[in-house]
């Protein structure tokens, strides 16, 4: 009998374990859900507020403390890619040490972290990207995550590409391909080399032929003898609303006579163009690109992140590209100014 009674203690005890941890991965699973909820109703929260700054970092630290108290789970790369996204768009720098000293150098976050953090010097005036640069070489000799150095790779293809350093981009570009981390990173490699020999300034450019979301064609031989502004942006975009004035500038600036602007959005659906163009006053014509990075028009201008410009002129070559805010509203103004007077 006393045998007994000790199996039966013995079993229950071995029951009640079991439930609690049950119960306790239960209720881990419901917590990391309530997390996950968390960051995508702050992810609306933000685009609603127009990327406000002060919104995302005050979001961004908050998933940040939660993140640095519970790593290792199956969700970590989304939970670091929403915070340190967002302290990327406000430019916050005020825990970058700390982003520094919690990647371990085989860490796949990295893949994550590389853009993100470039968008942080970028919009952090007390910072210099030049540092980010140093960086990122020294990242370079110590990465063992095939996508993660891919992705620094990628950011130095772009960082030499604006500098105009072709011999630096052909390198990179070479590099991807021949790491083969994965084929998109072999794609971007590829098409940074057919941008080099296809798509520089006095170029033909390639040819566009397509229909607004309103269903007017649009070809670029129905413009001869005028310029084309191409903007590729995303309602999605954190770094495309600031363009958006600037845009307007230009637009208000030539009459059509001139100057065509034609926007070609990297989005979903028609409705959410629509919705944010009457949000944001854009009266000029979109073509909807919905397989966004992978849309004709994308790869035909070798696209690799918005906002991107081209301007072709009136003869169909590639005038200038690549230019953005103040500096993109004077050069096209001289451009165009120049060539009509």
């Amino acid at each position: 009998m006393l045998l007994f009674k000790r199996f039966f203690l013995f079993v229950l005890l071995s029951f009640a374990i079991s439930l609690s941890t049950l119960l306790a991965q239960d209720s881990s699973a419901n917590e990391i859900d309530d997390v996950i909820d968390y960051i995508r109703s702050a992810w609306d929260d933000v685009q609603e507020a127009e990327f406000s700054d002060s919104l995302q970092i005050e979001y961004a630290n908050r998933i940040f403390n939660y993140f640095r108290e519970n790593r290792g789970h199956e969700n970590e790369e989304f939970i670091f890619s929403s915070f340190v996204m967002m302290w990327g768009n406000a430019g916050y720098g005020d825990k970058l040490d700390e982003i520094y000293d919690i990647l371990d150098d085989d860490s796949p976050l990295w893949n994550h972290a590389i853009l993100s953090l470039a968008s942080l010097y970028h919009r952090n005036e007390d910072l210099r990207i030049e540092d980010y640069i140093e960086k990122l070489h020294d990242l370079e000799h110590r990465l063992t995550d095939p996508e993660s150095l891919s992705q620094l790779m990628v950011y130095l293809t772009r960082h030499y590409k604006r500098d105009e350093n072709s011999d630096k981009v052909l390198e990179y570009a070479r590099k991807l391909i021949e790491l083969n981390a994965s084929e998109w990173f072999v794609d971007f490699g590829l098409g940074e080399i057919y941008e080099l020999e296809s798509l520089q300034i006095g170029q033909p450019s390639p040819e566009l032929i397509a229909e607004t979301i309103h269903g007017e064609a649009v070809s670029l031989d129905d413009y001869e003898g005028r310029f084309v502004l191409l903007e590729f942006w995303g309602s999605w975009c954190g770094p495309c609303i600031p363009e958006i004035p600037y845009l307007n500038e230009v637009h208000e600036m030539f009459d059509d006579d001139r100057l065509v602007l034609i926007g070609i959005a990297l989005d979903r659906d028609v409705e959410t163009v629509e919705k944010f163009m009457k949000d944001h006053a854009m009266t000029w014509p979109q073509i909807l690109q919905s397989d966004m990075f992978d849309g004709e028009l994308v790869n035909a201008f070798n696209i690799g992140g918005v906002p991107s410009m081209y301007l072709v002129g009136p003869d169909g070559t590639i005038v200038t590209r690549n230019l953005r805010g103040e500096e993109m509203v004077e050069e096209v103004s001289r451009l165009v100014s120049e060539y009509f007077d």
